[in-house]
C-alpha cells in the first residue's frame, strides 16, 4: 500500500482502520504517523494485544518511527498483555 496523504481523522480510520498509528508504523507511512500525531492521536494507545505503536517500531526495526512517537510522548516503559515491552 502507497502512502498517501490524510485529508482528515475520519479518513485515517477508514484508510488504517481501528489502529491508525500501529498502522501507519508496520507499514512505513511516517508523514501520516505525523499528521495523526499532531491531530491528536495518543502514542500511547494499545491494540487488542496490548501493543502500543511504539512497540511496533520495535517490532518493524523502525528506528525513526520510534524517534518521532517518543518525540510525542510515547511511554518507553509500556507493556503488551504478555507482559514484554520490546524496548
Amino acid at each position: 500500500m502507497a502512502e498517501e496523504l490524510l485529508p482528515n481523522l475520519q479518513a485515517a480510520l477508514q484508510i488504517y482502520g481501528p489502529y491508525p498509528l500501529h498502522k501507519t508504523t508496520i507499514l512505513g507511512h511516517k508523514k501520516n504517523l505525523i499528521f495523526l500525531l499532531e491531530h491528536g492521536m495518543s502514542p500511547n494507545s494499545s491494540n487488542f494485544d496490548g501493543l502500543t505503536p511504539l512497540h511496533e517500531a520495535c517490532l518493524q526495526d523502525r528506528v525513526d518511527f520510534a524517534e518521532i512517537l517518543l518525540k510525542y510522548g510515547a511511554n518507553v516503559n509500556a507493556v503488551s498483555v504478555d507482559v514484554r515491552t520490546y524496548m
